[in-house]
């Protein structure tokens, strides 16, 4: 008959937990791991003292997040809506998989607009790429030439503070 120690525990602390990430996140602390925790994105168990209790998944939920963010520098908001809407039959996106910011969504639609208009530059400038630039066929705008007094009011004559004490 075999004999477990009373003090065997299917969970981990938090420091416990830390020794784990470590050797591939070095740049993470307990402070971190609280911290996701109060923006919602692991839910630790807590024993009735007040410890958090971290089980295999919650470990796995922090080596996601802490992936994302050290891999693909992704915001904890987005890192957040992947875990909430994971992809169709796991928990976890491919890790080929590489996620394309909005930057380069709209730089792709960008010139695609730009492809399908390099039509209506006529002449030499469709050689150019300047030409092929959006703004290129946005008419240039000037502002009209009013009589205007300088922007700036006239500086105060010093002679009228002769005499005068001091206003600071």
């Amino acid at each position: 008959m075999a004999t477990h120690p009373v003090n065997e525990r299917s969970y981990l602390s938090i420091g416990e937990v830390l020794g784990l990430l470590l050797e591939d996140f070095p740049d993470v602390s307990i402070s971190k791991i609280r911290f996701l925790e109060s923006q919602g994105l692991i839910v630790p168990e807590r024993t009735a003292s007040g410890y958090r209790k971290f089980y295999d998944e919650d470990v796995e939920r922090l080596r996601f997040i802490l992936g994302e963010q050290k891999d693909h520098f992704l915001p904890l908001r987005i890192i957040k809506d992947r875990l909430d809407t994971p992809p169709a039959g796991s928990i976890r996106p491919n890790k080929n998989e590489r996620p394309q910011p909005r930057g380069l969504k709209n730089v792709g639609n960008a010139q695609e607009v730009v492809e399908q208009d390099t039509s209506e530059v006529s002449g030499d400038a469709s050689n150019h790429d300047v030409a092929k630039h959006p703004a290129a066929r946005v008419a240039k705008v000037t502002p009209p030439q009013t009589a205007r007094k300088s922007a700036r009011p006239a500086l105060p004559d010093p002679s009228d503070a002769v005499g005068r004490p001091a206003t600071y």
